[in-house]
C-alpha cells in the first residue's frame, strides 16, 4: 500500500539517508526514535509537506508527482496540535476538509460525530485537546483492510496508551543500558494479534512496575479490547514487560 524507497532529505544539521520501507494493507505501524531521528521529517515527506532530494514514495503505486489528487485521496492524518481554524465551527471546518477528497463519506463522518459526542455547531476553540483528537479522527477516518470493524478511536486507545507507556518505561532506563521496544501487529487468519514488548528499569519493584509501565490508560485499553470480544494479557519477565492481545475478526469482514 505505502512504499518508501531510497528516501533522502537533507537539512543543514540533519539528513535522512537512503530510507526504505513498505507497509502492506491492514498493517498498523509506529515510528519510534529519539528526538531528531527523522520521524517527523519522514512523515512530512510522505504527506508532501516538504520536498526531498531523491527517492520514491508511492501509495498503491501512485506517486505525488504522477497524480497528486489520487495520492492524497488515500491519506488521512491527525496532527497532535489539531491544525484547525479555532474560530470555525466543526461543520465549517468539515466543509473545508471535505472539499479536498474526491469521495467524501458524509454518512461515516456523521456516524463518528455521534459516537464521539461532537456537535456540528460547536466551535473548535471550545474543544479540549482530547475532543479535538476525536474530531480529527472523524475527519480522517480511513478503512483499514481487514480491520474495518475496529473504530479508529479504539485503535488510538489501544496503540496510543500502550506505546506511550512503553516509551515512558524506556525513558526510566539509564542511557548506558539498552532501551528496546518491539511492536508487532498483524492479521492472522481470523484474528488481529498485537504484541508490544519493552525492557524495564531494574529498579522497578513488582508493586510499582505495572503502574509505571501499563497503569496509565490500561483500563481503557482493556475495555477497548473486550469491546470486540478480545483478550489481553499483561505480564513481566526478568527484564521485560510484555503485552499480548488478540481480537477476533468478524466473519462479515472480507
Amino acid at each position: 500500500m505505502l512504499t518508501v524507497k531510497n528516501l533522502k532529505k537533507s537539512y543543514q544539521n540533519f539528513s535522512l539517508d537512503d530510507i526504505s520501507f513498505s507497509l502492506k494493507k491492514g498493517m498498523i505501524t509506529s515510528f519510534i526514535g529519539n528526538n531528531g531521528a527523522g520521524k517527523t521529517t519522514t512523515l512530512k515527506c510522505i504527506l508532501g509537506l516538504v520536498p526531498y532530494e531523491s527517492g520514491k514514495i508511492s501509495i498503491d503505486g501512485i506517486t505525488l508527482v504522477q497524480n497528486e489528487r489520487d495520492y492524497k485521496d488515500k491519506i488521512g492524518v491527525v496532527f497532535d496540535s489539531g491544525c484547525f481554524y479555532e474560530e470555525l465551527t466543526l461543520e465549517a471546518m468539515k466543509s473545508i476538509i471535505a472539499g479536498a477528497y474526491t469521495n467524501w463519506d458524509e454518512s461515516t463522518y456523521s456516524e463518528y460525530l455521534n459516537k464521539f459526542g461532537l456537535s456540528r455547531t460547536q466551535k473548535i476553540q471550545t474543544l479540549s485537546k482530547g475532543m479535538k483528537m476525536k474530531y480529527g479522527l472523524a475527519l480522517a477516518y480511513i478503512k483499514l483492510g481487514g480491520m474495518e470493524f475496529i473504530e479508529p478511536f479504539d485503535i488510538s486507545t489501544i496503540f496510543g496508551n500502550l506505546l506511550d507507556n512503553a516509551i515512558e518505561a524506556c525513558r526510566m532506563i539509564k542511557e548506558k543500558d539498552k532501551r528496546n521496544i518491539y511492536i508487532s501487529a498483524k492479521r492472522q487468519n481470523n484474528f488481529l494479534t498485537v504484541c508490544i514488548r519493552n525492557n524495564k528499569p531494574d529498579q522497578a519493584s513488582a508493586n510499582l512496575s505495572k503502574k509505571i509501565i501499563h497503569g496509565y490508560g490500561l483500563q481503557n485499553v482493556t475495555n477497548a479490547v473486550h469491546k470486540y470480544c478480545g483478550e489481553i494479557d499483561i505480564k513481566e519477565e526478568k527484564k521485560e514487560f510484555i503485552v499480548n492481545l488478540v481480537i477476533p475478526v468478524r466473519e462479515e469482514v472480507s
